[in-house]
């Protein structure tokens, strides 16, 4: 193509117009080639991601040779990012949610994941092992960092006299809360032998175990995470919300839970209220009855007649009652995973181990600190 031709014969005076047009057209049919590269890769590999392949690809140091079109859809994920590529760090695919369009091949559909794909698997083992998402949290997903705007006060409701009368005006004070993305890893080492003889069940095997991390120090990180440190900021480090002094893990202890948050007005949704506490405090709990004789107060998981989660992420023995809807975690979508050939110990090298790292980038926020109340230690 000769971008050189100018069919409208341009005079002078109009040739940084012509300048412009040109790199215009360009662009276009740079951005057309990309796209039908994108589209080759992808058909020569059966427009299926495989993981067992990224990783195999990366041991030999040969991603783009053996694993193109994982390649190519890493480098895509990056581009709309914001992030710059880098070798031995790949980006893979989070549940099929991508700013592309799934219906033109050319602009993307060979990398939307309908089936279930890597991500997908990622994610559908965190959502297993991921306590509140029972409990009904308000999950969302985001490229890049992002300002959350959250309203305090209340509406203002006022019964008409006559047609004279006028309403009251409800005065909201708007709070604004920053987001910007943290990132927890996970490590396991499995065997290259079964990396290259069963890629379906290695797949599973390294997302299970990696989100299975991933989910027990998200959990913990929740409810106890301080800012400052690289980690999400943590329930009982959030300004706003309500506590109550520790003591005996009674009846009377977990109504006055329920109490202040009810109190608060902040139980915004009720049907995702619940309690989270800990395996020591569910015991303590689960042997006990508010009176003599009255039959035990919290049976199985459940707790003044709302649902309980027990994890051991609210270390120390302590307890949270909450509206989780309030709790805003928003996810990334960018999970990055990188291979050491070696393991953790060089000499693994004689087992043919493989260490798998990923990489998971989250960050959360309190809509409502007051639809949230903690407890001290409880015992």
């Amino acid at each position: 193509m000769d971008f050189n031709y100018n069919p409208f014969a341009l005079r002078p005076e109009n040739e940084e117009a012509a300048k412009i047009l040109d790199a215009a057209t360009r662009a276009r049919f740079s951005e057309w080639e990309r796209r039908q590269e994108i589209r080759r890769v992808a058909k020569a590999n059966d427009d299926r991601y495989s993981l067992t392949r990224l990783l195999n690809a990366m041991r030999n140091d040969r991603v783009q040779a053996d694993a193109p079109f994982e390649y190519q859809v890493s480098q895509r994920i990056a581009e709309q990012v914001g992030r710059e590529p880098h070798m031995n760090y790949y980006y893979v695919p989070v549940d099929g949610r991508r700013d592309l369009t799934v219906a033109t091949p050319s602009a993307g559909g060979h990398l939307s994941q309908t089936d279930v794909g890597p991500g997908n698997t990622f994610t559908h083992f965190l959502d297993i092992f991921f306590p509140y998402q029972r409990l009904g949290i308000t999950r969302l997903s985001l490229q890049r960092p992002a300002t959350i705007p959250r309203m305090t006060g209340t509406v203002t409701t006022t019964w008409l006299v006559n047609e004279g009368s006028t309403i009251s005006e409800s005065q909201f004070v708007f709070a604004i809360s920053s987001t910007t993305p943290k990132t927890v890893g996970a490590y396991c080492e499995i065997s290259g032998q079964l990396l290259k003889q069963t890629s379906t069940f290695a797949q599973t095997f390294v997302f299970q175990a990696l989100a299975r991390a991933v989910a027990a120090e998200l959990s913990r990180k929740l409810l106890t995470g301080a800012s400052p440190n690289g980690e999400t900021l943590g329930v009982f480090n959030t300004p706003g919300v309500g506590s109550l002094a520790g003591g005996s893990a009674n009846l009377s202890k977990v109504l006055d839970t329920v109490q202040t948050v009810e109190t608060a007005n902040g139980l915004l949704q009720p049907e995702a209220a619940g309690f989270v506490t800990t395996p020591g405090v569910a015991r303590l709990m689960r042997g006990r009855e508010s009176v003599a004789g009255s039959g035990l107060f919290m049976t199985g998981n459940n707790l003044a007649s709302y649902p309980c989660v027990v994890t051991g992420g609210a270390s120390p023995n302590l307890m949270v009652f909450a509206d989780w809807s309030q709790l805003l975690l928003l996810e990334y979508n960018v999970l990055e995973i990188s291979s050491d050939p070696y393991g953790a110990n060089s000499s693994l090298f004689k087992s043919g181990i493989v260490g798998v790292r990923v990489l998971w980038t989250v960050d959360s926020i309190l809509l409502n600190p007051p639809s949230f109340v903690t407890t001290g230690t409880l015992n």
